[in-house]
């Protein structure tokens, strides 16, 4: 269903529950569970992958069906929602910088799942949508929230409520996806930009993603934040390693050596 691996500061978490990687309640315990080790671990960055042709196609049908027809479903759906949403909630707060790698349709809870992350790399072929609101319901794990902070209240309306599926340059011109990539590119792009942040000190990444979460905060003060964090990492050697290498490349181009 997950498979967890590390290579250096990333961590991959890949989905491999056929044959749509749908979201029920096993899966979401799986997922929790994968997030929880990978927090433990420390990486850098966390790359959320998936080994079907789909990224994530939404909610398990049977699942809605059963609580759908249950004389209890109110109340499951809601502490379904309360589960995914706390999970959602725990993923986009995690220190790592998070990738979403999009290689095929992301759909309903799917997107959610992708929204969630700070980076969405979407392959050219790949569609995005949410569309519960088709069948009554309304995208409640984060969907309504997320997207709307991310790409604005008229986008959002345009695909919760008219149902609008986007493609990948759709996504791109929006906001949604942050990277367009040709299908037969998508892994490789993703590896060299997970790469290319995992070099970077770690505590500066981690202060970093704190600071511009706090922006969406009205409990915190981001500016303070900046401030304090700034402070904090001027004391780490490693940066103060690289800030005495900046200096000297600096002296170096202004002797012309």
């Amino acid at each position: 269903m997950l498979n967890v691996r590390y290579e250096g500061r990333i961590a991959y978490v890949e989905l491999g529950r056929p044959p749509v990687n749908a979201l029920d309640d096993n899966f979401v315990s799986a997922l929790g569970g994968a997030l929880d080790e990978v927090e433990t671990s420390g990486p850098s960055v966390i790359c959320i992958r998936s080994t079907l042709k789909v990224f994530a196609a939404g909610a398990d049908l049977a699942f809605l069906a059963r609580i759908a027809n249950s004389s209890q479903g109110e109340q499951e759906l809601e502490s379904y929602l309360l589960r995914i949403q706390s999970l959602f909630a725990k993923l986009e707060a995690l220190d790592a910088i998070t990738i979403a790698e999009i290689g095929g349709a992301a759909m309903g809870a799917g997107l959610e799942l992708a929204l969630s992350c700070d980076l969405r790399v979407v392959a050219k072929s790949a569609k995005l949508a949410l569309p519960e609101v088709g069948i009554g319901l309304l995208p409640a794990a984060g969907g309504t929230q997320r997207l709307t902070r991310l790409c604005g209240r008229a986008h959002a309306i345009r695909m919760i409520c008219a149902g609008d599926t986007l493609t990948s340059e759709q996504a791109y011109s929006v906001g949604l996806a942050d990277y367009t990539v040709a299908d037969q590119d998508l892994r490789n792009f993703v590896d060299e930009l997970a790469r290319r942040i995992a070099v970077k000190p770690a505590p500066a990444l981690r202060m970093a993603k704190r600071c511009i979460l706090a922006q969406n905060s009205i409990d915190d003060d981001g500016f303070a934040m900046e401030r304090l964090a700034a402070g904090k990492l001027l004391r780490q050697e490693e940066t103060r390693a690289l800030i005495q290498k900046f200096f000297e490349r600096s002296a170096q181009r202004a002797s012309g050596r």
